[in-house]
């Protein structure tokens, strides 16, 4: 949640920061950590950007074994279903 102290929450977000956040996310998103891909998920499911559902469909089909909480769990992010 270390993004929560940048712009970009509210009604004025500047996209410039909501991009780059994406970028690390998507980094994060595919390292070979449990942990890590489950943190991705979940700032992504708070991140409001154009690419997020093609990023999630595509982790999910490149993660072949993942359980079926993570997916369930990945499925939430994409429609910003997280807590």
């Amino acid at each position: 949640m270390w993004f929560d102290l940048l712009r970009y929450f509210g009604q004025d977000p500047d996209q410039r920061v909501v991009d780059e956040i994406y970028l690390v996310l998507e980094k994060i998103l595919f390292m070979d950590s449990f942990h890590c891909q489950g943190a991705a998920l979940h700032g992504l499911g708070h991140l409001n950007h154009p690419d997020k559902k093609d990023l999630i469909t595509r982790y999910l089909k490149e993660q072949h074994d993942l359980h079926p909480k993570v997916r369930r769990y990945a499925k939430a992010a994409i429609k910003g279903n997280v807590l």
